[in-house]
């Protein structure tokens, strides 16, 4: 069991650098097209806030632990995270190499009700709470969050485009770039908020499905210190093709339409953490104000065909992580039942 402890703790390490990797264009990508930050300074910038909001993230990692469902005790339990995390690693690497912004955060909660829905299909668990848990934790935040950010972001816009229509286009995009740096480093730190507490949370089941004595409402430094670096070393490595597809592909960007789509993301990812205790998916959320904002700026472009097609990957994820992650635990559960003595 120790063995396996042992594997699980370094799959979420892995699938953490992958979260920081797969999830920098959402921070990086306006950033960089405006040149309000240069490459290099967004990905440092981007890195660090990524580990300080993972760090501060504690309290609402604990939280996110009360809010899940029952695990299965001991091996079992084990089995059910290290497929989950498996299942939402290898969509997020396929998704990297499509270009596609897809979401993170529906990626592992999915690979949870997956791999979770497998193991009490043999009898390693109850099914109770599993249907709370896929809607409020994966079919809500799913619908809710791409309406709600870019009305946000719609709604941030209009304000901001009437108090800059005195100015010149230089002298916008002079205070657009200004400001976006600032909300650039606020977007990192709510993606740290938000995807790293998940991925603390899943080390801390790790722990108290073998039975380490942890107190709910508390919180593990050094775990959150070990995904806090790995995460920021993903994000390090930049994930620049889907960069591309969200800075080129997607729409037409300003230093205004990327400040005002990371302010109104930001805060619904703050809102979620904070206030909701729901999952946000910060890819979700950025993609959809940047949809917003750059619908209704007099300049903006957005290409529909290509966010029609960022969408079908979004309500993909759940599907292919759910389905995934159920098959590897049926794969691996004839190990299990050795483990524990049911064959003979």
């Amino acid at each position: 069991m120790t063995i396996l402890l042992i594997v699980v703790i370094v799959a979420v390490c892995g699938y953490s650098w992958l979260n920081g990797f797969h999830d920098a264009s959402n921070s990086v990508a306006a950033s960089v097209r405006t040149r309000a930050l240069s490459p290099r300074v967004a990905v440092v910038l981007v890195a660090s806030f990524t580990a300080v909001g993972t760090m501060l993230g504690a309290l609402l990692g604990t939280r996110l632990i009360v809010r899940a469902p029952e695990f299965p005790m001991y091996e079992d339990g084990l089995a059910v995270l290290l497929c989950a995390v498996l299942a939402a690693a290898l969509w997020s690497l396929w998704t990297w190499w499509q270009k596609m912004p897809a979401s993170s955060t529906q990626a592992i909660l999915a690979g949870v009700l997956g791999s979770l829905t497998a193991a009490n299909l043999l009898g390693h668990g109850s099914t109770e709470d599993l249907i709370p848990y896929a809607f409020y934790g994966i079919l809500l935040p799913l619908i809710l969050t791409p309406i709600v950010s870019a009305l946000l972001a719609i709604g941030a816009t209009v304000p901001v485009s009437w108090l800059m229509r005195h100015r010149t286009d230089n002298e916008a995009s002079a205070s657009g770039r200004i400001i976006q740096s600032i909300t650039t480093a606020l977007l990192a730190l709510a993606h740290g908020l938000q995807d790293g507490q998940r991925n603390a949370a899943t080390i801390v089941i790790a722990l108290m499905v073998v039975g380490q004595p942890l107190v709910r409402g508390g919180s593990i430094l050094w775990v959150q210190i070990l995904v806090a670096a790995w995460m920021a070393c993903g994000v390090l490595f930049g994930g620049w093709r889907i960069t591309h597809t969200m800075s080129t592909n997607l729409a037409r960007l300003t230093p205004m339409i990327g400040a005002t789509s990371h302010a109104s993301s930001a805060l619904l990812l703050y809102v979620g953490a904070f206030a909701l205790h729901m999952p946000i998916s910060t890819t979700q959320s950025v993609v959809s104000a940047m949809v917003g904002a750059s619908s209704v700026k007099r300049r903006g472009f957005v290409n529909w065909k290509t966010f029609n097609h960022i969408v079908a990957y979004w309500i993909a994820t759940p599907v292919a992580c759910s389905v995934g992650a159920g098959i590897l635990f049926l794969a691996i559960s004839p190990m299990l039942n050795l483990i524990h003595g049911r064959i003979h």
